[in-house]
């Protein structure tokens, strides 16, 4: 249903979801390598820049998360 209303092949739109998928992995793979060897090299985040990072996301939401740190 969805190729013919984009008047594609299904093959193609199967074709395109499996390139989309390789490459999120690639990316996601990529950055957990980088993450690693950060890691490994002992770059680690300070308690000030993970409690700056709580407070962005968790915010007034969640005060139990800036309490963590």
């Amino acid at each position: 249903m969805l190729a013919s209303h984009m008047d594609r092949s299904r093959s193609f739109l199967f074709n395109q979801a499996i390139d989309q998928l390789l490459e999120l992995h690639t990316w996601q793979i990529d950055r957990t390598i980088e993450g690693i060897e950060a890691a490994d090299k002992g770059h680690f985040a300070s308690n000030a820049e993970i409690e700056r990072i709580l407070n962005k996301y968790a915010g007034p939401r969640c005060p139990e998360m800036a309490r963590a740190v």
